[in-house]
Parts: structure tokens; C-alpha cells; sequence
């Protein structure tokens, strides 16, 4: 069977539709961005892992500028 070059791109794009959609994921958090009011010194955020292995967990805090470095 010869495939031409519509052929090959079509099943490309069907391929990579069919494994872009599949994600695992053991670490659910309560939201992703956490607002909170000026005169609170702490917030909560729920995380919990729904996978059989521990996981580590990393975050930060920015203020959102592109150029400042971590």
C-alpha cells in the first residue's frame, strides 16, 4: 500500500490527537492559583495524592515579572 504525503500527515495528526489527550496525574491540588487578602499572613492549599507512590512537590512564589530570576 503506498501512502502519499496527505496520507502520512492525516495519520500523523490522528496518532498524535489519539496520545495527546491520555495524562496521568497523582497529584490534585484544591485550585491553581491561590488569592488571598493583604492582611492575611497565611493560606491554605490542599494537596493530595490520589497515586499509590510518594511524590515530591516544589512551588514558589513571584511576583509575576518575566526578568527577575528564581
Amino acid at each position: 500500500m503506498f501512502f502519499n504525503t496527505k496520507h502520512t500527515t492525516a495519520l500523523c495528526f490522528v496518532t498524535c490527537m489519539a496520545f495527546s489527550s491520555s495524562s496521568i496525574a497523582d497529584i490534585v491540588i484544591s485550585g491553581t492559583r491561590v488569592i488571598y487578602k493583604s492582611d492575611q499572613k497565611s493560606v491554605n492549599v490542599r494537596l493530595e495524592n490520589k497515586g499509590n507512590n510518594p511524590l515530591l512537590v516544589q512551588s514558589w512564589l513571584d511576583t509575576g515579572d518575566d526578568n527577575a530570576e528564581p
